[in-house]
């Protein structure tokens, strides 16, 4: 199967501090890849990387293709109309990413309308569909709600929905559930595959949370100090890991012990 996503020795550095150290992976469609490490590793950099968004003063080399085209080297006036529709970016505060004094309905159907145009009816009845999907209940008052009025956890999967809307081919997840209790965790993730299933949309899911990762991803790429020291599938990763970190991370797992 082709590859929807490919990164290549993909180098980050800032003046003389290196951020990553050859970065390379693929993502194959419909596939969830788990990034795990400690913070600091280099995680959210490396999806800002991806989507083009890192400051000027950021020295990058290494290619990064998406759906066949060459992503790195672009101009942002290029980019633009990338983002969202080929790749499309949940940060990890979704709720600061909201403008506090707008309706979440008025920021989808703007969102909708820099990438497609389509009347606000029926981009309307699709963010609705989609909210039923995901079993949120009263979804023309979440519609008609300003995001200070949900909880945390209901602006966080708003976040997911809303980019879903764009169809992209590969969503990037930074941290989704850090700041989440247990119950919105479970819905995050819940979701996350649902709409994978749904859409057909790669995804890469960033977290420092091995459970998360095993309990969603297919493979698994662990990066310490901004280099790869395992790659590969969740289940030989997780119960047969080569790399010392990897076992070290997996052993500062919390257990619950039940007598």
């Amino acid at each position: 199967m082709d590859e929807v996503l490919t990164c290549r020795d993909l180098q980050v550095r800032y003046g003389s501090q290196q951020i990553l150290r050859g970065v390379s992976f693929s993502v194959a469609p419909g596939e969830i890849l788990g990034i795990v490490g400690q913070s600091g590793s280099g995680k959210s950099t490396l999806l800002r990387a991806l989507m083009g968004l890192l400051e000027p003063t950021a020295s990058v080399t290494g290619e990064v293709f998406v759906a066949g085209r060459r992503w790195t080297g672009l101009g942002e006036k290029e980019l633009r109309p990338l983002r969202g529709t080929e790749m499309g970016l949940i940060f990890q505060d979704a709720g600061a990413s909201f403008c506090p004094i707008r309706t979440v309905g008025a920021q989808i159907l703007e969102s909708v309308a820099a990438h497609r145009r389509e009347g606000r009816e029926e981009v309307r009845r699709q963010a609705l569909d989609l909210f039923q999907k995901l079993r949120f209940q009263d979804g023309q008052r979440v519609w008609n709600s300003y995001p200070f009025q949900l909880s945390g956890g209901m602006n966080q999967r708003l976040a997911i929905a809303a980019a879903m809307l764009l169809h992209p081919k590969v969503l990037l997840a930074d941290e989704p559930t850090s700041a989440l209790d247990v119950m919105g965790q479970k819905q995050v993730m819940e979701e996350l595959a649902q709409l994978r299933k749904a859409c057909g949309s790669a995804v890469i899911l960033v977290t420092h949370d091995l459970r998360l990762a095993a309990a969603l991803a297919e493979n698994i790429l662990v990066l310490r100090e901004g280099a790869v020291v395992e790659y590969g599938p969740a289940d030989r990763v997780l119960q047969a890991p080569q790399a010392e970190y990897t076992r070290a991370m997996l052993a500062a797992v919390p257990r619950i012990r039940r007598d």
